[in-house]
């Protein structure tokens, strides 16, 4: 797996008061894995992806999973514009649940042809 940094200061909105820094980092898997599949863990949990969800689930996610990283790109757009990028066919958004209630997410964005990009994952 190769991996590369770029350093990048994250852009901010009006509203905020401080800059943020951001690195960017980039994975490339060149090699299948050959370790053997972990375990399965004992607590219950589920990986779903979220096909259509509404505009306000999407945000309750992006909110609540985003805020402890400082996520905001997302709340700066209004619902149309994100609309658009949620429901677009090459965008996947899944969810961890831990014992019924949402606890992660990733949202992988191949809207680039022959790239994936993980948008976020928290």
């Amino acid at each position: 797996m190769a991996v590369s940094k770029d350093k990048n200061k994250g852009k901010k909105p009006a509203s905020a008061k401080r800059k943020i820094e951001s690195i960017v980092t980039s994975l490339q898997m060149l090699d299948r894995p050959t370790s053997p599949t972990p375990p399965a863990p004992a607590e219950r949990i589920a990986l779903l992806r979220a096909e259509n969800p509404t505009i306000s689930f999407y945000r309750y996610l992006y909110n609540t999973i985003g805020a402890e990283w400082r996520w905001w790109e997302r709340r700066a757009m209004d619902d149309e514009t994100l609309a658009a990028i949620i429901s677009d066919p090459a965008v996947e958004i899944y969810v961890l649940y831990v014992r019924g209630v949402p606890a992660g997410m990733c949202e992988l964005d191949g809207r680039i042809k022959g790239s994936v990009q993980i948008a976020y994952f928290g």
